[in-house]
Order: C-alpha cells, then structure tokens, then sequence
C-alpha cells in the first residue's frame, strides 16, 4: 500500500508548479490594487489595474484594466469558477513560453466588506519584473 501512495503521489512531489510571483490583495469595494510589469528588455511598464464592485450570492465582480483595455469578470469560489487568466506578454507564439497572470477569489470578509484576492505571475523566460502595489491604507 505505501508503495502505491508513493508511485501515486511522486510525479506530483517532482514535477509541482513553482510560481515566480505570489501577492494576496484585501480589498475593499472600490479600492484598486495594481500590478506593474516591467519589461526587462527595454524598461516598458504595463500596468494592470484591479478592483471589486459587487458581492451578491457568494459571487464577486472584478473590473481589471491591463494596458488600456477594461474587462469584466464574475468569479467565485467555485472550482473553475474561482480564477481568471490574464495573458501579461504575447510577443511569442508558443504557449508554454507565455508569461500570465492568475488571479484566484480566496475569500470575502462579510464584517469587513473586503475580499481576499491571490494573484500568482509566470514566465518561464524571465523576461518581465512585477510591482504589486496595494492600495493607500487611511488613516483615522
């Protein structure tokens, strides 16, 4: 039996995703968390710009904004249902060589009104720098 749970479970041990960029954003409604990308090559900064607008029946509306173009998505945390893509480089056709950007819906807070976002960056080439930048925290 345990050397079937160890044949089971190696190819996993061995071959398991590493991320090359991880950041939880909380969020309140409307504040807006931003990730810049930076190209390595000639110093070129993206930005992608995040916030929340609704939560109603376990669902969470995500506005993202990456180089000038706005999106919508209803996420939850249903599996499959939890995450969205987003493509930060196309400049190289082969998807495996891709760098992207997931953003997964953890949790929300219903005493707080804010939401647990995870955001995890690859690129397999190195080719991009991330900044995450939370939102300005008020005081008083």
């Amino acid at each position: 039996m345990k050397k079937l749970l160890i044949v089971l479970f190696l190819p996993v041990l061995l071959f398991a995703f590493k991320w090359d960029y991880t950041h939880d954003f909380i969020l309140k409604k409307d504040e807006v968390g931003q990730i810049k990308v930076i190209k390595k090559v000639d110093s070129t900064v993206r930005v992608l710009i995040l916030r929340w607008t609704l939560y109603q029946n376990g669902r969470l509306v995500v506005l993202a904004n990456y180089d000038g173009f706005p999106t919508q998505y209803i996420i939850q945390k249903e599996y499959k249902r939890n995450s969205i893509k987003i493509t930060l480089r196309d400049d190289y056709g082969e998807g495996s060589k891709r760098c992207y950007l997931i953003l997964t819906f953890k949790t929300f807070n219903d005493s707080k009104k804010t939401a647990l976002m995870r955001a995890f960056v690859t690129d397999p080439q190195k080719r991009i720098e991330i900044q995450f930048i939370d939102p300005k925290k008020s005081k008083g």
